[in-house]
């Protein structure tokens, strides 16, 4: 496809990243607080590696930031990169 420039590749598989459902309630959790990936799973009721590799996928995109908090890893929300997802949606 030639008429597709980097930044809508980057936009569609930034978009790629948010398509589970699981994905979205993550990113609408984390508008609210923090969270380590043991609530998630509580929340969820998936397994552990599950709800990580859905972390992991948030993480690469940037829409997911996280901090060690003692023997815990904290998640949080990148809403810079989210912000930016759209507006480069918005004005392409």
């Amino acid at each position: 496809m030639k008429y597709v420039r980097e930044q809508e590749m980057r936009s569609a598989l930034a978009l790629k990243a948010i398509a589970h459902p699981t994905r979205c309630w993550i990113i609408k959790e984390l508008t609210k607080k923090e969270h380590c990936v043991g609530e998630f799973v509580r929340a969820v009721g998936v397994e552990f590696a599950t709800m990580s590799r859905h972390l992991a996928k948030l993480k690469q995109a940037g829409f997911v930031s996280s901090r060690k908090n003692g023997r815990e890893i904290r998640y949080f929300l990148n809403r810079k990169a989210i912000e930016d997802l759209f507006t480069s949606l918005l004005n392409s």
